[in-house]
């Protein structure tokens, strides 16, 4: 595969993402499987950071800069997640996740991996997502499709019943009223839960485990590669909020990810176009408070803990 889109270097995606498939082994693997006591931090209830997601940062980070020197915007780089640079006038911005699920991690389940993308002005060219408990390895580049483990994937376009379909919903800045309207809706679906781990759940999508994935927060890092990965797929990963797309420079917009088929069947039965409380100021309001939450929690974080992390769970 070849970029599409003009890049001043040529990358090729599949050796790109044996790179960063050896680091994640090596990085997140290694210690695991020792089973000796890790350094972790409680950001805020439930959200951890550990030293393996520093480690991790940090050897991603020389990764990208070596593979192409632009600007990296990592979720361990960003000192408040819910302050999202506008990327939309960056030219080239790889954006990655080095640990994507780290509260899985330390429970010893499998539900995490590592998320890279590279944007141009915002838009997500190249992605790649590994998960190295399990092995599965994603690829997508603009217009070349999309491959796990190698194999080319083309997710599913015929109508079948909500009955049948498996979604996760991403509820911890869902509004209220829509929380509760997808709390409702549980019976209409075969399953409606939630991982804590977008990595994990775009790579169900893939592998045909899992329907839909619904989110209203779009940290970049949290998206940008499963939006592609999904769309290079045939799917269909957008804004479900009325009169918006998704972008990486807009943390606002919501975003499903689905086939299309699917995509359309979910997005009318939970009316998510016609959500009279999500209204910009509504949402923006939203996260000015949880950016300042945040910010309040950091201030008082704990010193870090010592975990003896399980060992690694076989898939």
């Amino acid at each position: 595969m070849q970029p599409k889109v003009g890049l001043i270097v040529q990358i090729n995606i599949f050796d790109f993402a044996q790179k960063v498939k050896a680091i994640s082994d090596e990085m997140m693997l290694v210690p695991l499987q020792a089973q000796r006591p890790i350094k972790a931090w409680e950001k805020r209830a439930g959200d951890f950071v550990t030293e393996i997601d520093l480690a991790m940062d940090k050897a991603i980070h020389r990764l990208l800069i070596d593979t192409f020197n632009v600007p990296v915007l990592s979720e361990e780089g960003a000192k408040n997640p819910y302050i999202v640079p506008d990327c939309s006038n960056i030219p080239w911005l790889w954006i990655a996740d080095p640990v994507d699920g780290t509260g899985n991690m330390l429970k010893g389940g499998n539900q995490y991996s590592c998320m890279v993308a590279l944007a141009h002005y915002g838009n997500p060219v190249a992605a790649v997502i590994y998960q190295p408990p399990t092995g599965r390895l994603a690829v997508a580049e603009l217009g070349a499709g999309t491959y796990l483990n190698g194999q080319r994937v083309s997710l599913e376009q015929h109508p079948r019943s909500l009955l049948g379909v498996r979604g996760i919903v991403g509820s911890n800045d869902l509004p209220p009223h829509l929380a509760m309207l997808c709390e409702r809706s549980r019976a209409s679906f075969a399953h409606l839960g939630s991982t804590r781990a977008c990595g994990n759940d775009y790579l169900n999508i893939l592998a045909g485990q899992l329907d839909f994935s619904l989110f209203l927060r779009t940290f970049p890092w949290d998206h940008a590669p499963g939006h592609l990965l999904v769309n290079e797929a045939g799917g269909r990963s957008d804004s479900w909020r009325a009169g918006r797309s998704y972008s990486c420079a807009d943390s606002l917009s919501g975003i499903l990810s689905a086939s299309p088929v699917i995509f359309e069947q979910v997005r009318q039965k939970l009316q998510l176009a016609s959500q009279p409380e999500l209204t910009d100021q509504h949402v923006a309001s939203l996260f000015e408070r949880k950016k300042i939450e945040y910010a309040r929690l950091a201030e008082a974080s704990p010193p870090p803990a010592q975990y003896i992390l399980p060992p690694k769970i076989q898939p």
